[in-house]
C-alpha cells in the first residue's frame, strides 16, 4: 500500500473517530449529531474505495456475516432499538478492523493519551471540560450529566474526558489495554485513568493484567514498576490529599462490599433482569426484546451477559459467548497464555458491567474480539 493510500486511509479513520469519540462534545456543546451520516460515509468509503480487506480471518467474516443475520431476524420482535448498537457495531468493527486496523491502533493511542491528560485535569479542579447532554432514547426527554449526577450516593468526583460519562471513559481503557495487553505503560497510565473516574473495575481487572504482565517478563525491569510509583507520587503530590482523594479510596474500598448501596442496587438489577427473561414468551427468549428491561426498570441490568439476555435474547447471548469461546479455546490450543488472560478478563467485565452497550463501547468490545481472533490466526491473515 503506498504512502498516499494510508495517509487517505488515516484521514478517513480520522474522521469517523472525530465524530464517534466526540459524539458527547459535539451533542452537548455545539448540538452537532452528525454520527450517523459519517457513518454511513465510512461504510461506503470502505466498500467502494479499496480494492481488497488488508486485515480479517475467515473467523471474522463469520461473525460480520452472522451478526448482519441475527440484527435482521431479530430487529421484528423488538419492542425498540435501544441496544441495537451490540448488532450494528459488529458490522462497523469488522470495517474498521478489516480496512483500517493500523491508522485506528494509532488513533486510540491519540484519544487515550489525551483522555490521561484530561482526566488528570478534571481530577484535578474537580471540574468537567463540559457537562454531558444525554439524549432518552425513548423520548422522556434528556439527562444533563455534570460532576453530581456522576458522583453518585457518595458525590466523589469521576473524571469522564471526552465521553458521556465516568463509566464510557473506563470502558475505553479497559479496551484499549487489551489491544495493547503487553505494554506496561499504557496498562500503568490505564490504572490512573481508572481511579481518576473512579471506575472500580477497572483498576480490579488492569491490576490484573498488569500482574500478568509482569509475570510474564522473564527479568522484571523494575525500572518499570519503579517508575510507575514515582510518577504515581508525583501526579497526587500536585492534586494532593484532598477531600474528593479520600472519597475517592473510600468508594473503591467499597468494591468487595456487597452490603453497600451500589452492590445492592446492583443485585437487584440482576434479579430484576432474570426474572423478566424467565416471563418472557418463546419468541422473545430466543430473539430477546431490545429495550423492554430499560422501558420497564428506566436502567440496564448493570451486567453485560444478563443485558444481552433481556435484549437480545438467547442467540445473541449465545453469539457474544461464542467469539469468547473461540478465542479461549485457540489461544488455550497455541498456548497463548496473554490472549487467555484478556479473554478470561472480557468475560469477567461483562458479568459485573454492561461493557458492550453504547456505540463507541460496542465499536471497541468487537475491534477488541477481531484483533484477539486476527492474532491468533496471524500465519493465515491477509497481508
Amino acid at each position: 500500500m503506498n504512502n498516499s493510500l494510508l495517509l487517505l486511509n488515516f484521514i478517513i479513520a480520522f474522521i469517523f473517530s472525530f465524530f464517534l469519540f466526540g459524539e458527547a462534545y459535539l451533542i452537548s456543546v455545539y448540538n452537532i449529531d452528525a454520527l450517523n451520516f459519517i457513518l454511513i460515509f465510512f461504510l461506503l468509503f470502505s466498500i467502494f474505495s479499496i480494492n481488497k480487506i488488508k486485515y480479517t480471518s475467515k473467523t471474522n467474516i463469520g461473525f460480520f456475516i452472522t451478526s448482519i443475520f441475527l440484527l435482521t431476524i431479530s430487529s421484528l420482535f423488538w419492542t425498540s432499538f435501544y441496544n441495537v448498537s451490540s448488532y450494528i457495531s459488529i458490522i462497523i468493527a469488522f470495517f474498521a478492523h478489516s480496512f483500517f486496523r493500523e491508522s485506528f491502533k494509532k488513533i486510540f493511542v491519540l484519544i487515550f493519551i489525551f483522555n490521561f491528560f484530561l482526566s488528570f485535569y478534571e481530577y484535578s479542579f474537580t471540574s468537567y471540560l463540559f457537562d454531558s447532554k444525554l439524549v432518552d432514547d425513548f423520548g422522556y426527554g434528556e439527562t444533563i450529566i455534570d460532576e453530581r449526577f456522576s458522583g453518585g450516593l457518595m458525590q466523589v468526583f469521576r473524571a469522564k474526558g471526552i465521553f458521556y460519562g465516568p463509566l464510557s471513559l473506563g470502558a475505553f481503557v479497559i479496551s484499549f489495554c487489551f489491544i495493547n495487553f503487553r505494554s506496561f505503560t499504557y496498562i500503568s497510565m490505564a490504572l490512573l485513568i481508572c481511579f481518576f473516574a473512579n471506575h472500580r473495575l477497572g483498576i480490579l481487572v488492569l491490576s490484573i493484567l498488569m500482574v500478568f504482565n509482569l509475570s510474564q517478563i522473564k527479568k522484571i525491569k523494575l525500572l518499570n514498576i519503579i517508575s510507575f510509583f514515582i510518577a504515581s507520587y508525583f501526579i497526587f503530590l500536585l492534586i494532593g490529599i484532598t477531600d474528593n482523594v479520600l472519597i475517592t479510596i473510600q468508594r473503591i474500598s467499597n468494591t468487595f462490599n456487597i452490603l453497600s448501596s451500589e452492590n445492592t442496587q446492583r443485585v437487584q438489577f440482576w434479579i430484576a433482569a432474570i426474572n423478566q427473561f424467565l416471563d418472557y414468551n418463546l419468541l422473545q427468549l430466543i430473539f430477546g426484546d431490545n429495550g423492554y428491561f430499560k422501558i420497564r426498570f428506566g436502567n440496564n441490568p448493570e451486567s453485560g451477559w444478563l443485558s444481552l439476555l433481556v435484549d437480545n435474547g438467547i442467540l445473541g447471548f449465545l453469539f457474544y459467548l461464542s467469539s469468547l469461546t473461540y478465542i479461549l479455546t485457540k489461544s488455550f490450543k497455541k498456548k497463548s497464555i496473554d490472549i487467555l488472560i484478556v479473554t478470561i478478563l472480557i468475560f469477567l467485565c461483562m458479568m459485573f458491567f454492561t461493557f458492550h452497550l453504547s456505540a463507541i463501547s460496542s465499536f471497541m468490545y468487537w475491534f477488541v474480539i477481531f484483533e484477539l481472533i486476527t492474532k491468533l490466526n496471524l500465519n493465515k491473515s491477509k497481508s
